[in-house]
């Protein structure tokens, strides 16, 4: 058996395929601990140096066209009569891919690159091999050519990125495109935290009836120009007057939960020429339009202490932290920006129990952990603000 390959026949008809995601080594495998009901057949995929499933993978085959032969075999073998595909990043797209080749009824994936190799791609960091152009087209081309199969790609609304990506895939009736609020690139932690990954899965497989992870879509993929304009500052780096003027335009007929977006965007150039007052306008709209934005809730709690708002900034950092799910989305951030707002709030006591704690959490940290360098400013101006309140 490869060690890019690891079969779990419980005897059930039907057969997830589980592809891992980049910089799982060789012999492990992602989603070994998530998948794990009985009710289903198991077969975990690998590939070495983060090669997309795309070059040899090593006992599987040389090709695209072979890995899928052999995982055809080990499918046949299961006895599978529904087989599920599914992966995240690198593995949402071997997912997709593979999930096409062998005509697997359904397939999931998150934050999937479709035109590898442009601009901001993860696959540009994270790829350790040369992948040949006619390879990189086989993924489009086995996905139209799936008809029977459902796809469904899942997106981070924050990651600009893979929101544009998913305006590369085809527009398909059997490809579902669904985007998560407030979130980024890595959503599988997330998802599993509160549906469980197997249950989160599955439900994807169950057409007409409703899903939890349903209430966490947003509509942003309605607006192409906003994703474009996205793309252009969050990837290309763009900035003045031509990248506000792009959010100005698109402002102009967004539903307000994906306005909210823009709106902080907008906020964080504003802030940068000096224009305080307008930011803080900006900002309180994404707020207001999207109550759990909690990015935006932290930067809100920021402008509002540039600008003097001393409560409401304390408001906002309390707000924001409250979104924190300790090694799921640890947000450090909020934490920062909490000592802080209490800090000018004079609340010295309750910013020193928040430091201690951060400092604990860091404890077994190299001290050449970026998180020290916050932790130590912010420690001296606490001591700074606590010897000058003695004084008085």
């Amino acid at each position: 058996m490869s060690e890019f390959l690891k079969i779990v026949n419980n005897g059930a008809s039907r057969t997830l395929v589980v592809f891992s995601s980049a910089r799982v080594r060789a012999g492990k495998f992602s989603g070994t601990r998530a998948f794990t009901d009985l009710s289903s057949n198991y077969v975990y995929v690998n590939c070495p140096n983060n090669n997309w499933y795309l070059n040899p993978i090593p006992g599987l085959g040389d090709h695209p066209a072979d890995v899928a032969e052999r995982l055809e075999q080990e499918l046949r073998a299961l006895g599978s009569t529904e087989v599920i595909t599914y992966g995240g990043s690198m593995g949402g797209y071997g997912a997709i891919l593979y999930g096409a080749m062998v005509k697997a009824d359904h397939c999931i994936a998150t934050g999937v690159e479709v035109a590898l190799g442009t601009e901001g791609a993860f696959f540009n960091k994270l790829c350790e091999e040369t992948i040949p152009d006619d390879r990189k087209q086989l993924f489009m081309a086995a996905v139209k050519a799936a008809e029977t199969t459902q796809f469904h790609c899942f997106y981070g609304e924050l990651c600009a990125y893979d929101l544009w990506g998913s305006l590369q895939l085809p527009r398909q009736d059997n490809v579902h495109i669904h985007t998560i609020r407030n979130e980024d690139h890595s959503l599988p932690p997330l998802l599993n935290h509160f549906f469980g990954m197997e249950q989160f899965v599955l439900s994807c497989c169950s057409p007409g009836s409703a899903a939890p992870w349903q209430a966490m879509t947003g509509t942003i993929t309605r607006y192409p120009d906003a994703i474009r304009a996205l793309y252009r500052h969050d990837v290309l780096g763009e900035r003045g007057d031509d990248i506000e003027a792009a959010f100005d335009a698109c402002l102009l007929h967004m539903d307000g939960l994906s306005a909210s977006i823009l709106h902080l965007k907008r906020a964080i150039l504003k802030r940068q020429r000096k224009d305080l007052e307008g930011a803080y306008s900006d900002i309180i709209v994404a707020v207001e339009n999207n109550p759990d934005f909690y990015l935006a809730l932290v930067h809100a709690a920021n402008m509002a202490l540039s600008i003097g708002k001393k409560e409401e900034a304390l408001d906002f950092a309390r707000k924001a932290q409250g979104f924190i799910i300790d090694r799921i989305r640890p947000f450090y951030q909020a934490r920062y920006t909490l000592i802080r707002c209490l800090i000018h709030a004079g609340q010295l006591e309750e910013a020193g129990a928040e430091l201690n704690a951060m400092k604990e959490k860091f404890a077994v940290a190299s001290k050449k952990n970026t998180h020290w360098s916050r932790i130590n400013e912010l420690e001296n101006v606490l001591t700074q603000r606590a010897a000058r309140l003695s004084l008085q």
